[in-house]
């Protein structure tokens, strides 16, 4: 990886590098939605500095198309985060079937 790219990331070396990259690959591979929302703010950093050099285009091209799977998470996380709640409250009502384990309908 070119220095310049390095040093805006603060990596020290190549396995700080190395590090962020199996990260993101990690997380992929996991599918862990609360996991890639968490990391996408560090995603679209990266991305932006690696877009405001020549020398990062190569890894700004690799990242860029993985970014797509962290907004989704991201925005399946935040809508989640916003149903659950409600959901929770209709399971655990008075005479749900779910909550009750019996059909309301039925005397």
């Amino acid at each position: 990886m070119p220095d310049d790219v390095k040093d805006l990331f603060d990596f020290s070396d190549e396995n700080e590098w190395r590090i962020f990259l199996e990260k993101v690959e990690t997380s992929l591979r996991s599918g862990s939605l609360n996991d890639m929302a968490r990391e996408l703010p560090e995603i679209r950093s990266v991305l932006k500095h690696l877009d405001a050099m020549p020398a990062g285009k190569p890894y700004a091209d690799w990242l860029r198309p993985r970014l797509d799977y962290y907004v989704f998470a991201n925005e399946v996380a935040r809508r989640s985060a916003v149903i659950a709640p409600k959901v929770a409250e209709t399971i655990g009502g008075r005479g749900n079937s779910i909550a009750t384990g019996r059909d309301p309908e039925v005397a």
